[in-house]
């Protein structure tokens, strides 16, 4: 898959989670879902499902901690992270999976596109522990490559280039549906501007 695809649409990388997750779900039992409810294995339909609801049942919030990202793209931005996982192996006392990787932040929440945005889209490996159950924080790690984009009107360009990236963060379950997440990225330059940053997010499913 051509990662750089996705990244060259500055306005609104991340309508294309709908149309990756509706692409996974119709390669069948290669690309099975992660994610276990109880004793229950979710199918491929309800955990794609569940991540599209989630992009607009839900906000994200992203800070970069460095000046020369706020001088290009400004800060805070909404954010965004989604993930299209293969089944998980059980590996170094947790969950090891590993697949496609979105990611950015914006000046407009998701569905309104525009302005200023980051963004990364490409391959990504995750471990994280084991369990997945309510009131209880579940830790992980991803690190991969991707086609990292940025679109700057504050100082009037656009640019992509390849960049690897590693987030560390964890994901804490208030209800069955209710999720809080935080994590901080680190990702290499793209044109001289660093896009580390820190951001947390609220979904429901």
């Amino acid at each position: 898959m051509n990662a750089t695809i996705f990244s060259s649409n500055r306005r609104g990388t991340m309508w294309l989670v709908p149309l990756i997750a509706c692409a996974l779900s119709i390669v069948g039992p290669r690309a099975r879902a992660q994610e276990m409810e109880g004793s229950h294995e979710l199918s491929p339909t309800e955990k794609y499902g569940r991540i599209i609801i989630g992009q607009f049942a839900g906000i994200s919030g992203y800070w970069f901690t460095d000046a020369s990202a706020t001088r290009a793209i400004g800060t805070p931005k909404f954010g965004g992270d989604a993930v299209f996982y293969v089944k998980p192996a059980h590996r170094l006392g947790g969950l090891l999976t590993g697949g496609i990787e979105v990611a950015g932040a914006n000046d407009h929440w998701l569905p309104f596109t525009g302005g200023n945005s980051f963004s990364l889209t490409g391959a990504s490996a995750e471990w994280r522990a084991a369990h997945n159950h309510v009131n209880r924080l579940v830790p992980y790690v991803r690190a991969g490559l991707f086609a990292g984009n940025i679109h700057s009107e504050l100082q009037h360009f656009d640019t992509t280039s390849f960049v690897p990236s590693v987030s560390v963060g964890a994901t804490f379950k208030l209800h069955r549906y209710v999720t809080l997440s935080a994590q901080y990225r680190w990702s290499g330059d793209i044109a001289g501007v660093n896009t580390d940053g820190f951001s947390a997010s609220f979904h429901l499913f």
